[in-house]
């Protein structure tokens, strides 16, 4: 029996990037309702002439409490019935050394990539129904430090401990999910010069190719995946050589010589 077969999912992120692609996986080949969540409504707008009546458009900011107990009413008001959670939405913010990071980017980093999963938690976990689960995704910079990206780096790592301690506490599915660089806008904060663009895609798994691996595991009710080239490669530089693989991955950032890692110098 497939997990994820005619589910009713809700998906945060959903109206770009590998929030869409999952949006319209789950659509397609399982045959889900799927409610996107997203800030910018016309985005959303235009997700669903694409994806169809399976796919419902909800504008929700994530980073804020208020808008999750508005996401809840709403859903429950409208008899959605959703089984299974997916936390996709995050930003990642320019490579600046921790020293130099203000002090409303980290509360805006931390609102969006953090706090956004616990209040699901907290107010949409307990109205999903049946066969249920949430999976959270975190990021490859939670299993190996990357210099500049403090912000980033802390609160993907806070969202694999939460996840780790909820797959501990609960008797539904939890899946964490831990991917490299994917080809999406999840750096559109960031000032990028065409050699920086390029580079970036060399190393990043394009993102249908990422919601693919990711709802094959979440299928099949795998709790952890980490995924793309260069994540696995993070995730084994770390084990092998704790102390020494931020130096070293800082040491790669470096020396490209990049305009995207210039706060990083």
């Amino acid at each position: 029996m497939e997990f994820l077969k005619n589910k009713t999912v809700i998906v945060t992120g959903g109206s770009s990037g590998i929030g869409f692609e999952l949006s319209k996986q789950l659509i397609q080949n399982y045959g889900c309702c799927v409610l996107g969540i997203a800030r910018n409504a016309e985005k959303l707008e235009k997700a669903q002439k694409v994806l169809g009546e399976k796919f419902i458009p909800i504008s929700c900011d994530v980073s804020a409490e208020s808008e999750w107990i508005r996401l809840k009413d709403y859903v429950t008001e409208c008899n959605l019935k959703p089984n299974i959670i997916i936390n996709n939405a995050g930003i990642m913010l320019p490579f600046v050394k921790a020293k130099d990071y203000a002090e409303t980017d980290f509360t805006k980093i931390l609102q969006t990539n953090l706090m956004s999963v616990i209040y699901s938690t907290r107010h949409i976990l307990p109205i999903l129904e049946g066969e249920k689960g949430i999976v959270n995704i975190s990021s490859s910079s939670s299993l190996c430090p990357v210099v500049g990206q403090s912000g980033y780096c802390a609160t993907k790592s806070a969202v694999k401990s939460f996840t780790e301690v909820l797959q501990t506490e609960a008797d539904y599915y939890v899946g964490l999910f831990m991917p490299g660089f994917c080809k999406t806008n999840i750096m559109r904060s960031i000032d990028m010069t065409a050699k920086d663009k390029k580079l970036i895609d060399k190393v990043s798994i394009s993102a249908d190719k990422c919601a693919k691996k990711i709802l094959k595991a979440i299928n099949r009710k795998k709790q952890r995946k980490v995924i793309g080239v260069d994540a696995k490669f993070m995730n084994f530089l770390y084990k092998i050589m704790p102390k020494s693989a931020g130096k070293f991955i800082a040491w790669i950032l470096r020396k490209s010589k990049l305009k995207l890692f210039d706060g990083i110098q």
